[in-house]
């Protein structure tokens, strides 16, 4: 057939022509029908799809409208209690602002009761300090309905007035004690400028300066005033400033004022320095005395016989008289020797226990003291820095004593020790040399009596 629509002659070409176009288009609609069909099927799956995407956005949308109003109606549950709650507060924030000018008020008075209480305790510590005696009308009273009444001012103030006024004035005191320039004290008229300045009359007029313990001692003309009556046309003044007082020293006061500040402790290292000092004093003299024997002994030589009384030279008299060979005789004079070590520092040690001691006590006062300080700070406070000092700066002078006593009594003790060893040391060159002699005369002896028998036999 093939070979039949190829041939150009055959007759019958147009027809199959025809015939094959006809068979394209057969072909072609079943091709469309086929894809049309694909089609549909396809479109009616998306559609379904679609339907059921539909469905299930349409659930969760009721779902989450339904979660919505359940938290919007949680939410204006909250907003309704914390609006109520804001109410009840600033009901009770009105209420507080109306009661807070009653509760003030009453703050203020405790307030001011309290400040008028801590006054009237300070007037009447200045009071009783400067010896003011208040009248009858003054005394703390009580009121029928239990109400405390305090003192009337101005009868405390009237009374401060008079005694100012009485202390305001020049007034001469008989009989006061006051210390020189050398320490000494001395008793004389003193006369007070008010209670700024003072003047020992006695004393030419000369000006006192006021110690931190209220005593009053001599010091340099630092300025003069004029003179309105009588022969001198200056007199020299010296005012007291409160704020520079200076401490009194130990040396203007004197040593009873140091030991009485000190304390008992100072008395106790005071013994232990009196000790040492005559430990000290009894060694070197019997030093001394030690001293002198030795070089006597020396210059009479080894060869004099010594006294087996004669303590000092013990050894030396031992290696002397002693009895049997030459290493018994050394091992009796080295047992004297170490006896005369003892004999020679006795009491040396105890210059060691002072030396130790001592301090011990000074740091015991020193406590003591800084305990009275704190009591001194809890009882008046430390609204005075220069009280506190000074309460401190005599704590420590137990401890300033010790050391003094101590660092003597330390080279006591390391001149006693040299001292005798010094002399130790001589006595046992002089044992040594006399020990020497007893050496040679047993060799001396030995040899003599090898020598007799080589004479007999001849």
């Amino acid at each position: 057939m093939i070979d039949c629509l190829n041939c150009c002659r055959c007759p019958l070409r147009p027809c199959r022509f025809l015939t094959v176009v006809l068979g394209v288009n057969v072909l072609l609609c079943a091709a469309t029908t086929l894809s049309a069909q694909t089609l549909e099927d396809a479109y009616q799956t998306e559609l379904e799809r679609l339907t059921a995407e539909k469905k299930a956005l349409g659930s969760a949308l009721r779902k989450a409208k339904s979660r919505a109003k359940r938290t919007r109606g949680k939410l204006v549950s909250e907003i309704e209690s914390l609006a109520s709650k804001l109410t009840r507060l600033r009901t009770d924030n009105a209420k507080q602002e109306n009661d807070l000018p009653d509760a003030v008020r009453s703050q203020s008075t405790q307030d001011q009761e309290r400040s008028i209480e801590r006054r009237k305790q300070q007037i009447e510590t200045w009071i009783e300090i400067h010896g003011v005696t208040l009248p009858a009308a003054a005394v703390d009273k009580t009121t029928a309905d239990g109400r405390h009444r305090h003192p009337p001012i101005d009868v405390m103030v009237g009374s401060a007035l008079k005694h100012i006024a009485q202390r305001s004035q020049l007034w001469l005191e008989p009989r006061r004690e006051y210390f020189g320039t050398d320490g000494a004290a001395t008793v004389g008229p003193v006369l007070h400028i008010a209670e700024v300045g003072a003047i020992a009359v006695e004393a030419e007029f000369r000006p006192l300066d006021l110690a931190l313990d209220g005593s009053l001692r001599l010091t340099q003309q630092l300025a003069s005033a004029p003179v309105v009556h009588g022969d001198a046309r200056s007199v020299g003044v010296i005012l007291f400033d409160r704020d520079d007082i200076r401490p009194s020293q130990a040396a203007d006061a004197g040593w009873q004022s140091w030991f009485d500040r000190g304390g008992v402790v100072m008395w106790a290292i005071a013994a232990l320095a009196v000790l040492a000092l005559l430990i000290f004093l009894e060694r070197m003299l019997a030093f001394l005395v030690f001293f002198v024997r030795v070089l006597a002994a020396e210059r009479r030589g080894p060869a004099v016989s010594i006294s087996s009384g004669n303590t000092l030279l013990a050894p030396v008299a031992v290696i002397q008289s002693g009895q049997g060979n030459i290493e018994e005789i050394e091992a009796d004079g080295a047992h004297a020797v170490l006896q005369l070590q003892a004999y020679i520092r006795r009491g040396i040690s105890l210059l060691a226990v002072v030396a130790s001691v001592a301090p011990l006590l000074g740091l015991l006062g020193t406590v003591t003291g800084m305990i009275g300080t704190f009591a001194m700070i809890t009882e008046h406070g430390t609204g005075d820095p220069r009280l506190l000092s000074g309460g401190i700066s005599e704590a420590l002078l137990t401890t300033q004593f010790g050391l003094m006593v101590a660092i003597p009594a330390l080279l006591f003790q390391t001149t006693l020790y040299r001292c005798g060893d010094g002399i130790l040391r001589r006595i046992e060159a002089f044992a040594l040399a006399a020990l020497q002699i007893r050496i040679d005369i047993a060799d001396a002896q030995v040899e003599q009596n090898h020598v007799m028998p080589a004479r007999s036999v001849k």
